[in-house]
């Protein structure tokens, strides 16, 4: 991801942190996928959830699961682009390996 990055938090059983970023650049770029034993190229089914964050003192409501999608890559590489436009509002991203 490209930007700057306009909010970072450490995640409440801290192992680990969320950040965003803010930018003009709306893809996020995942490379190396054959070091965690993907081939590298093929489909790649990506399960998307949306969290609505609010601010530092409102407890959020649990992740809103928005489906699979399947992706194509290739050369190791899988570009997709993320239609980010509401800073309260964050997507994680999760495939299976």
């Amino acid at each position: 991801m490209t930007g700057y990055r306009v909010r970072s938090e450490m995640t409440e059983d801290t192992l680990g942190d969320t950040y965003a970023v803010a930018g003009s650049d709306k893809g996020i770029v995942p490379s190396g996928l054959s070091a965690v034993g993907l081939p590298s190229s093929g489909d790649l089914p990506i399960r998307t959830l949306r969290i609505e964050t609010g601010d530092l003192y409102t407890e959020t409501d649990a992740p809103t699961d928005l489906g699979y999608y399947t992706h194509s890559y290739t050369d190791d590489t899988l570009h997709f682009v993320v239609g980010q436009d509401d800073p309260d509002i964050a997507y994680t991203f999760e495939f299976g390996i």
